[in-house]
């Protein structure tokens, strides 16, 4: 990446990359093409090794963030990258319209189905819910458009039901996203000149 911006720079341009796990889209500048643009908030998930440093952090947060166990959601029209390297490795950016929240409950005895529609009051019709039995436990993944909403719920079923609840969260289409970090970082780069 230094030989990238060195040149960049060299040439009077920016240069912006990052490197995202896609699935084998075949059709790939097709799928590129077609994706909605979507300028909603930014969301940057900051995952800490205990609930509380987690609680602590977020008592210095103003604005719309939520704690959810070792893991604080923030959500704002712009994240600067201020925030982000101030957490380094321990952040997930959140910049697309559909986000996954995904958790995996050890030690409970209810089935899939069950577990589903016990988070089901906390979600909203359009909350896309699918509930899975996985190696490591039952697996409840939520596409949603709200995550601080969506996140809290599923932590709280966990304790519900007395499980553990392992909570993961990513944007739904991962290389969209990436690409819309890409072109606002660029933008900002330039205007900057």
């Amino acid at each position: 990446m230094e030989r990238l911006q060195a040149l960049a720079r060299k040439q009077g341009a920016v240069v912006a990359a990052e490197l995202v796990r896609a699935s084998g889209k075949e059709q790939l500048p097709l799928h590129l093409a077609n994706r909605d643009a979507w300028l909603g908030p930014e969301r940057l998930l900051i995952h800490f090794a205990s609930a509380e440093d987690a609680a602590r952090v977020a008592r210095s947060l103003n604005g719309a963030f939520c704690v959810a166990g070792t893991e604080v959601l923030v959500e704002a029209d712009h994240i600067g990258s201020r925030l982000q390297r101030l957490f380094e490795m321990r952040v997930t950016p959140l910049t697309g319209r559909h986000v996954i929240v995904e958790a995996t409950y050890r030690g409970t005895e209810l089935q899939p189905p069950e577990l589903g529609s016990r988070l089901r009051p906390y979600l909203k019709p359009e909350d896309r819910l699918t509930a899975s039995d996985s190696p490591w436990g039952i697996r409840l993944r939520v596409r949603t458009t709200e995550p601080l909403r969506v996140l809290p719920a599923v932590v709280e079923l966990g304790t519900l039901v007395g499980a553990e609840a392992r909570v993961q969260m990513h944007d739904e289409d991962r290389l969209a996203a990436a690409l819309h970090r890409i072109r606002v970082e660029l933008e900002s780069e330039l205007r900057g000149r």
